[in-house]
């Protein structure tokens, strides 16, 4: 028994030196719960939900826009001031005829 030891020894050192050698490094991470989200592409067109037509009781120069094109407004919200200049010209124009 005493002269098997040795070999036995011999042996196990080199299959673990062969284990070594075959080892793979892998990376590992912690599981944790997440949301993912799917980007989803696609084609299609888009509308106004209501579209209103304006109608003006005055025509004229525009002086000033208070609204970007696009934006929500209000019933009553002024939009837009024509140039005083106009007006005055039509209104005196009314008055002489």
């Amino acid at each position: 028994m005493i002269l098997l030891l040795p070999v036995l020894s011999g042996c196990d050192s080199q299959a673990g030196e062969s284990a070594r050698e075959h080892q793979i490094p892998v990376r590992i991470a912690e599981v944790v719960q997440q949301e993912i989200a799917f980007p989803v592409e696609t084609s299609g067109q888009l509308a106004a939900k209501a579209e209103v037509k304006l109608a003006f009781k005055i025509g004229g120069i525009i002086e000033r826009i208070y609204v970007d094109e696009g934006s929500s407004v209000r019933k009553g919200q002024l939009l837009a001031t024509l140039v005083q200049s106009e007006i005055k010209a039509q209104a005196d124009q009314a008055r002489s005829a």
